[in-house]
């Protein structure tokens, strides 16, 4: 399914008897919201959500507004990170209850800027920083910090510091090493003890001796 908006293609989006996959490969604006909750509508929250996420950021209302509907409907997400999730990118991707990242790819924070509304911009910054810290565990003051410096985190980092859960090659090598496991415990025969049997003496047999006897027989 796509979702066509003035000719601009905003998410794309596929779904199986497992799962719902949306992709976010662009700028996040207000189309990217819409969109957004055109095909969760459409999909419904029965089955789980992957969003694949390749995004410089954008719009922080547009963001803010997928982590409401997400977490308004119950809808069970997990974001996948390729090449980067920046500003509002992240601020979608923490939405998600599990972040899973490419090993080569990077989350970036921020503050909030632009526009004379000061009070505007510390709101949206309390925000943020709520939303980080409830996804990495940090303290108030360590994830204003990261955002203060613009900090952009490969995936090690950001696994280290509570912002992905996983990074996919990681998981691809637990995956490949669970099947071998699970296909050589499958395939290796049980081994059973074996059984002793008693030993029983036997007699040993005396064969006897053929006894020849000689007889007359009359011939006529």
């Amino acid at each position: 399914l796509l979702c066509d908006v003035g000719k601009l293609l905003s998410i794309r989006a596929s779904a199986d008897d497992r799962n719902v996959e949306l992709w976010i490969v662009s700028e996040i604006n207000s189309w990217t919201a819409q969109d957004f909750v055109y095909m969760a509508q459409y999909y419904g929250n029965e089955k789980p959500y992957v969003l694949n996420i390749y995004s410089p950021g954008g719009d922080p209302f547009a963001a803010f507004a997928i982590h409401d509907f997400i977490a308004a409907n119950g809808i069970k997400a997990t974001a996948r990170v390729w090449g980067h999730a920046a500003s509002a990118a992240a601020i979608i991707a923490c939405s998600c209850e599990r972040v899973e990242m490419g090993e080569n790819s990077f989350l970036m924070v921020h503050k909030a800027y632009g526009g004379d509304d000061q009070e505007l911009l510390d709101s949206i910054n309390e925000k943020q920083v709520a939303l980080f810290k409830a996804k990495s565990g940090m303290s108030a003051g360590a994830v204003s910090k990261l955002m203060e410096a613009e900090t952009w985190m490969d995936a090690k980092e950001a696994k280290a510091n509570g912002m992905c859960d996983a990074i996919i090659k990681e998981l691809k090598v637990a995956a490949i090493y669970k099947a071998q496991y699970m296909e050589t415990k499958e395939t290796t025969p049980e081994v059973k003890p074996e059984e002793v049997k008693p030993v029983v003496e036997e007699t040993p047999k005396v064969e006897e001796p053929e006894i020849e006897i000689e007889q007359e027989v009359d011939v006529t």
